[in-house]
């Protein structure tokens, strides 16, 4: 991850979650009937540089150990 060039240093917070809003609320063309919780939501993984408060966030294909080691990293 990489902010204005410089890369993200000292302690750094990683976590993950799903944004999407709810199947219910969406037309009904573009439901997904297949379940609650995560179905239709997209996975985003987020850092935070704990002495700036510098924080990232992009999406990522799936929450992985592969693709959430390769973020950190």
């Amino acid at each position: 991850m990489k902010h204005n060039g410089n890369l993200l240093a000292g302690t750094i917070e990683v976590d993950e979650c799903y944004c999407g809003g709810k199947e219910r609320n969406k037309h009904a063309r573009k439901r997904q009937k297949s379940g609650r919780g995560i179905v239709g939501k997209q996975p985003v993984i987020g850092m935070r540089q704990r002495e700036d408060g510098i924080v990232l966030a992009h999406p990522i294909k799936a929450p992985t150990r592969r693709q959430l080691h390769t973020a950190i990293a």
